[in-house]
Formats: C-alpha cells, sequence, structure tokens
C-alpha cells in the first residue's frame, strides 16, 4: 500500500507538471489561469481513479509502475529535450512523436503485461521460459525515433506554415504568429544597434578636440 501511495504521488506529481508544461506551451496557450486550475483538478481526479482500479487487479503495482518508466522514457522524454533544447519544436511535431512512439512501444511487446512483440527487431529470440523476448535496446531506438520525428514535423510544419503552403486556418497550435512574435525582439534590438551607430559616431565627432 506504501508504494502504491507513493506511485501515486508520482504520477499526480508528473501529471500536473505536464499540464503546467505542455498544455499552455504547445495545446492551449490561451488557457487561463482558471482553466489550468481545472485541468489540474480533473487529471488529479481521473489519475487517482485510475491508479485505484489497478489495486483490484492481480498484477503487480510494481509492474505498472516500472511500465510507466518505460513509456515516460520513450515518449515523455523526447518531447521534455526537444522543449529544452530545440526551439523550432512546436505542438505538430510533439503530437507525432507521442503516436510514433507510443505506437512502436505497444507494437515491441512487453512481457510483464504479456504482450506479444508484433515488430521483431534484431536479436528478437524465444528466452528461457519460451516466451518472444526483445534483446535488442529498443527503447533507446524507439526513443531516439521518436525525438527525430518531433523535429522533423516541428520543422516541416513550420515551412509548410510561414511559407503559405497551406492556410492560416488550418494552423491549430497557431506557430506561424508565435514565429513572428519570437523573431521580433531580435529584428528591433538590430534595427536600435543600427539607429545608435551614426548617432553615437557623430558624438564623438562633436566631442573631440
Amino acid at each position: 500500500m506504501l508504494l502504491f501511495n507513493v506511485g501515486c504521488l508520482n504520477i499526480d506529481a508528473a501529471t500536473q507538471d505536464g499540464s503546467f508544461n505542455f498544455l499552455p506551451m504547445l495545446l492551449l496557450p490561451q488557457a487561463s489561469d482558471y482553466e489550468m486550475q481545472w485541468v489540474i483538478r480533473i487529471s488529479v481526479v481521473v489519475v487517482g481513479l485510475a491508479g485505484t482500479g489497478l489495486t483490484f487487479l492481480d498484477s503487480s503495482v510494481l509492474v505498472f509502475w516500472l511500465v510507466g518508466v518505460d513509456m515516460s522514457y520513450t515518449i515523455m522524454f523526447p518531447q521534455l529535450v526537444c522543449v529544452l533544447f530545440f526551439k523550432i519544436s512546436n505542438g505538430y511535431g510533439v503530437c507525432v512523436g507521442y503516436i510514433l512512439g507510443f505506437v512502436l512501444r505497444v507494437l515491441s511487446g512487453e512481457p510483464l503485461l504479456g504482450l506479444p512483440p508484433a515488430i521483431r527487431f534484431p536479436g528478437c529470440r524465444l528466452d528461457k521460459e519460451g516466451k518472444l523476448t526483445q534483446f535488442f535496446p529498443f527503447r533507446t531506438t524507439i526513443m531516439l525515433m521518436s525525438l527525430a520525428s518531433i523535429v522533423l514535423f516541428s520543422w516541416l510544419a513550420s515551412i509548410i506554415f510561414s511559407k503559405g503552403l497551406l492556410s492560416d486556418k488550418w494552423d491549430l497550435f497557431d506557430i506561424k504568429r508565435k514565429e513572428a512574435q519570437t523573431a521580433l525582439p531580435s529584428d528591433v534590438k538590430l534595427s536600435d544597434s543600427r539607429e545608435e551607430g551614426p548617432a553615437a559616431i557623430q558624438l564623438l565627432n562633436t566631442t573631440s578636440c
């Protein structure tokens, strides 16, 4: 029971962290603080009920905790890396990376849940118990594929909407406006520096002996 309570606390914390970071930045940039509070409340209730339901299953809670850590590494970790280190990342790339990582992870199988692999990576063979097991580092492979897909599709979406290949009404995540707002401060600083240059030279000429 203690393990279950600690696991629920970790899940709730991760849910709140996800709502604070990914929801406003990618999915609902116009969400107010009041709407964010309701998102957090609903997510905590849903995750709490899901965690309570796991206690009625025959499988150990530790199994679900390990599967959760596995999914976090293969699906959530690439999103975190892109948000921190790749400014080109946007909602379109994140959605594609999430779906791709989730589908590949499910199709790769999970012995703890009795899920057979539909995708056989190199080295997939029967173990000592006669179960088909992946011996290839498929988790890291899926994580890298999800990371690459986020960057690639974010870049493609940025080009498509910035060059006007698709109408702005299809820009659900409003990335064109965000890119314009991001580029505006640098343009303003560049124009200010150009204006200050001649003024500084003129000031030096007038103050010279």
